[in-house]
């Protein structure tokens, strides 16, 4: 199986592969993480959290950040691939189960192309 890095800033780097479990995340009430997954909005795919059980966990921003841009006399790709950053913020402490799915929004009938599961456990 294929494994991608999924880079957790403020914490020690975490797993992700499709469709598994893949890391635990600790964090305390009020403490913020923020996850940057590899995205290429132009394809008409975005990353979309899906709505936690619980309100241990929220998704406090969503952003794409664009590539850097190539050196001096080298064109710019049109469509090139950045990264979506998620900042996360613990709630109250518990323990919950953070999906989020790479999709396009309008091909409901059909999979995530991928999707990250991370356990989030949120302490005092």
């Amino acid at each position: 199986m294929l494994f991608r890095m999924l880079m957790l800033f403020g914490a020690l780097p975490a797993l992700c592969a499709p469709a598994e479990p893949s890391g635990v995340v600790d964090v305390a009430v009020g403490e913020e993480r923020v996850l940057a997954l590899p995205s290429n909005p132009s394809t008409g795919f975005r990353w979309e959290l899906v709505k936690p059980q619980r309100s241990a966990v929220v998704a406090v921003e969503l952003s794409f950040e664009v590539p850097p841009l190539p050196p001096e006399g080298e064109e710019p790709l049109c469509g090139a691939p950045g990264v979506m950053r998620v900042r996360l913020r613990g709630l109250q402490p518990g323990t919950e189960l953070l999906r989020l799915q790479y999709r396009r929004c309008w091909e409901t009938d059909v999979p995530p192309a991928d999707q990250c599961v991370l356990q989030v456990r949120v302490r005092e």
